[in-house]
């Protein structure tokens, strides 16, 4: 797999080189061997190495430091974490309830709305004609 960078690319405008040599092919076929494979009864090993991917071979790879995961900072003999209220716990006896009303809204109600009543007429486009008084 190859990283993706995002450095611009470098465009020249000289022509490409075109050779009109063969390419050099070996006269001797490679050898093929029909050997079945041998089963093995071990399970594979697993490696917890990170894999990394460079974009050229010649760079040298950096690895990120190696987390220890047991490591048992913060945690008690049985286990548990060192905060954890059942290890030592402290019964709540006294218990203050309040209840306070706030306003919802600062501003005070508005009046209600009186409908006034209009006789308005209809458009001169009306397909239902005037209204009937």
């Amino acid at each position: 797999p190859l990283a993706v960078t995002e450095e611009p690319l470098a465009v020249t405008e000289e022509p490409l080189a075109v050779t009109e040599e063969p390419l050099a092919v070996p006269e001797e076929p490679l050898a093929v061997t029909e050997e079945p494979l041998a089963a093995t009864e071990e399970p594979l090993a697993v490696t917890d190495e990170p894999l990394a991917a460079t974009a050229t071979a010649q760079k040298p790879v950096e690895e990120a430091p190696e987390q220890h995961s047991d490591s048992t900072a913060g945690l008690t003999e049985a286990g548990r974490a060192v905060n954890d209220p059942r290890i030592a716990p402290k019964p709540v006896t006294d218990t203050s309830v309040s209840t306070e009303l706030g306003d919802l809204f600062a501003t005070p109600e508005a009046p209600p709305v009186t409908v006034v009543q209009q006789e308005v007429s209809r458009a001169s486009n009306d397909p239902r004609g005037p209204r009937a008084a």
